[in-house]
């Protein structure tokens, strides 16, 4: 089977939305350095420990959005989906919740985050149109 148009968008949009993020975190890295630096427990652990901590998220990040990106354009995976799905719903709730406590400063950081979010959310709505779901194996409707 060819690969479906919304299969290619999701694609598109959910690296997108990796690469912005990606961005977003070097633009944010001396933030959020510095208030990670101002904890005491960090403080006990030594130089070093922020860079290696914030280092290792962003390998940990890569490494599951590009499993379930593989999972779903390569193996066809059903559960790879509603992990993105369920993914993208648990950070588009801690995006609006870092909104609320003002979490977030105003401007590159916030641009960035919402550009991410949005494209993380085109890429879950292309996962669901007809095309994908065939793409899936998902049948509407009663098997006969």
């Amino acid at each position: 089977m060819t690969k479906p148009i919304s299969i290619l968008n999701f694609e598109r949009c959910y690296i997108g939305a990796w690469v912005v993020g990606v961005l977003n975190t070097i633009f944010g890295w001396s933030a959020a350095s510095a208030v990670l630096a101002n904890n005491p427990q960090v403080q006990r652990a030594g130089p070093g420990v922020v860079t290696a901590g914030l280092g290792l998220g962003l390998l940990f990040s890569a490494l599951i959005t590009f499993l379930l990106w593989y999972f779903i354009v390569r193996r066809h995976s059903v559960i790879a989906k509603w992990l993105v799905t369920a993914f993208f719903a648990f950070g588009a709730l801690s995006f609006l919740t870092s909104l609320s406590k003002v979490a977030i400063t105003p401007g590159l950081t916030l641009a960035l985050g919402l550009l991410s979010l949005v494209l993380q959310g085109i890429a879950v709505v292309m996962l669901f149109r007809p095309d994908a779901r065939a793409w899936f194996d998902e049948v509407s409707g009663p098997r006969p």
